[in-house]
């Protein structure tokens, strides 16, 4: 943007900037919302990532605690009470439904 306005004066150099400010602005705001879809969607796949891998470590620990009795009954028991670790994947799963929500009120205003 700024090679157009090398060698003008000052004056003309400042209409030059003032007749392409829109553009400019216009131009900006599709460069940051695509770049902001990209960094949502990078996160979108780490997390999803990390949550696969957390999943696969969990069923590992479940499966050798499963030796033991009384790990066996506190797995059953946390089963029973509904406080098993899938809580904390439905927590996760309505936080980012919130997130999203969220976002999208504030991109309406």
């Amino acid at each position: 943007m700024m090679a157009p306005a090398q060698g003008l004066s000052d004056d003309d150099r400042r209409a030059f900037y003032e007749a392409n400010i829109a553009a400019y602005n216009e131009e900006s705001s599709e460069l940051r919302a695509e770049m902001e879809l990209d960094i949502e969607e990078n996160n979108r796949r780490v997390n999803e990532n990390l949550r696969n891998a957390k999943s696969e470590q969990e069923r590992l620990a479940f499966l050798v605690s499963r030796i033991s009795p009384a790990s066996a009954f506190k797995l059953t028991a946390m089963n029973l009470g509904g406080t098993n670790t899938s809580m904390k994947n439905r927590y996760e799963d309505q936080m980012l439904v919130y997130r999203n929500d969220y976002n999208a009120y504030i991109n309406s205003k």
